[in-house]
């Protein structure tokens, strides 16, 4: 079995030092990068940037201005404390600013903060969305973590439930709580876990497996971790590292 990893960088809206070093990072391993941009505050740097023949990334459409509007401990701008018109007015504003500056074809909504909802995912494609890109279910998250530990458990296929197609990353170096690079250790223990999700076939073995960064905060113990992680997957031949667009062709089969 091959396994296929893909990888989504959040919040730009301005060429910066930290970008550059994510590009850097993209160009010396080969890799594209899902870069998840925030339409209502794109400077225009950054859009000149990304029309740079040769770029490792792939534009997609994070939110519309990147405002939380959820109660303490639920931050989000697309979740269910807002009403339904005032969600889908905003991602009707995201996508025609995205699409003015990188058109609209193929356009992936990723909702800030990792959080949509479910009311407002129907809406997505009338407006022009081809997809979202989130993180792994509840359940998913808590089967990876138990098969972290265990090596087998009886094959059931999780149920998708699913209609509008999901882009999902599931892996996040960061430690948000320390504000500081995850272990090592405990990384590649989530990634055996949403490995063995796919080898027993509680999840498609197809699926990719998503790596999420967030370039503004990294420290360096954190982009050394992503140099790692992407040394050992880019040079493992069990591994895929796909493109993004093959990676949507993948999720929406």
């Amino acid at each position: 079995m091959v396994a296929t990893f893909w990888f989504r960088d959040d919040d730009a809206a301005a060429v910066t030092p930290q970008l550059l070093r994510l590009r850097e990072l993209a160009v010396r391993h080969g890799v594209e990068i899902a870069l998840a941009v925030i339409p209502g505050k794109l400077e225009s740097d950054l859009v000149e940037y990304l029309r740079i023949e040769g770029s490792p990334f792939h534009e997609m459409c994070h939110g519309w201005k990147h405002v939380d509007y959820g109660p303490n401990g639920r931050p989000g701008e697309f979740g269910r404390d807002r009403p339904l018109s005032e969600l889908r007015a905003d991602a009707k504003l995201a996508f025609n600013a995205f699409e003015a500056h990188f058109g609209g074809a193929g356009v992936v909504f990723v909702p800030p903060y990792g959080r949509i909802a479910e009311e407002l995912i129907d809406a997505l494609r009338e407006i022009g969305f081809v997809g979202v890109s989130t993180g792994p279910t509840n359940v998913e998250r808590r089967m990876a973590r138990i098969l972290s530990h265990l090596s087998w458990l009886p094959s059931v296929r999780l149920r998708n439930g699913r209609s509008f197609p999901h882009f999902d990353v599931q892996i996040d170096p960061f430690d948000w709580a320390r504000g500081s690079s995850r272990t090592a250790s405990s990384v590649s223990e989530e990634i055996v876990g949403h490995l063995r999700l796919r080898r027993i076939g509680f999840v498609a073995p197809h699926a990719p497996i998503g790596l999420l960064t967030h370039h503004l905060v990294h420290d360096d113990a954190t982009w050394e971790l992503c140099g790692q992680l992407l040394e050992a997957l880019t040079k493992h031949s069990a591994v895929r590292c796909a493109r993004v667009r093959s990676v949507i062709g993948i999720a929406g089969d």
